[in-house]
């Protein structure tokens, strides 16, 4: 779960606009006597009936760097005592598009709710906003280690995530957390398994991997175990990895895809970095190097696996079935299950 240690220089600001000391104690009861529901506040519904401090709830449990929902731009629209503000709010409650440019934009999170529209400050009434903020909400990272190479760790691949520019540069939540996190802090977090995200049962069918940016993830993990089954003689079918990224590989990561390609748990690697001129993307080198890639793709036991952005799959899929028997071919590979996408994020998703 991301805590957004990025906003603790922010905390004493927040408390001072909303006439509230940061350590001062206080416990939320509702005026009814009864429970705040989780769909109508999820962070009151967090914090009713306990004693906690401004602090804790915003160093611990308010999404800071999410933006203001349409609703919240409604109800603090009230509140403003400039005109002007209050129009633009109330136009980003109602029109949807305008809402996203102005969160594109910046300055439409909640941690930068004051300084965008400053005659809220001093006039937004403690309980509305407690009612109105949103909770973290935990982010999803693919495992990017195998247990025959790390038995007793679980590793992730991270991209810190720097959005805008100038005064609108803002960062991930979780993703700049996780990168300035000293070695030996504590981390909550869970484990959920993706069904549909595993080598095949046969070590011998041939796979393609496709991923961008942080979608290397689930492949280390799969080079990993391959690395193990062929220090122990298991035969392994080919494995193609196609990865995306603006930067070349670091050290680590290259030195294992080496030792990886060496023994055999992968076959051909072929990578589009996107900085690099002529510039190139995943599609493209998928284009050029089909003649190499179609045969093991027809192979009736090849099994395909795609990890990145929405974005980044559609275009990769674009160009490996781009005409009407390819489509075929691909429901075919997708009725039999041997088709697999992790999909995750979008252009401005805050991560």
């Amino acid at each position: 779960m991301p805590f957004g240690t990025q906003f603790a220089g922010k905390i004493d600001t927040l408390c001072k606009a909303l006439n509230v000391e940061p350590n001062a104690v206080f416990i939320a009861r509702p005026t009814s006597g009864g429970v705040v529901e989780k769909h109508i506040s999820p962070l009151l519904h967090e914090i009713q009936y306990k004693y906690t401090t401004m602090k804790v709830i915003l160093t611990t449990l308010a999404a800071l760097g999410d933006p203001l929902s349409a609703t919240a731009c409604a109800v603090l629209a009230s509140y403003s005592e400039d005109q002007k503000e209050a129009q633009l709010l109330d136009r980003a409650s109602n029109d949807a598009e305008f809402h996203a440019k102005m969160c594109k934009d910046g300055g439409m999170r909640w941690v930068d709710m004051f300084d965008s529209f400053k005659s809220l400050v001093g006039n937004v009434p403690l309980e509305i906003f407690l009612m109105l903020v949103p909770t973290h909400h935990a982010r999803l990272y693919s495992i990017a280690s195998s247990p025959a190479a790390s038995k007793d760790e679980i590793h992730i691949i991270v991209s810190r995530r720097v959005m805008g520019e100038g005064e609108n540069r803002r960062k991930g939540v979780a993703s700049d957390d996780l990168s300035v996190m000293p070695p030996g802090s504590s981390l909550q977090f869970s484990v959920r398994t993706c069904r549909d995200f595993h080598l095949p049962p046969d070590p011998r069918a041939p796979i393609v991997m496709v991923g961008a940016g942080s979608g290397l993830a689930p492949f280390r993990g799969f080079w990993q175990e391959r690395m193990a089954m062929a220090k122990v003689g298991q035969p392994l079918g080919p494995a193609v990895l196609l990865y995306g990224c603006r930067d070349e590989l670091g050290s680590i990561l290259n030195k294992e895809l080496i030792m990886a390609q060496a023994c055999g748990a992968v076959s051909l690697v072929i990578t589009a970095v996107s900085t690099r001129l002529p510039k190139r993307y995943i599609q493209d080198h998928v284009v050029e190097n089909m003649l190499a890639l179609k045969p093991i793709l027809e192979n009736p036991k090849c099994e395909v696996y795609m990890c990145g952005s929405t974005s980044m799959v559609k275009a990769v899929t674009s160009v490996i079935a781009p005409t009407k028997p390819g489509e075929v071919w691909l429901q075919k590979l997708q009725s039999e299950g041997r088709w697999h996408e992790d999909v995750f994020g979008g252009p401005e998703s805050n991560i």
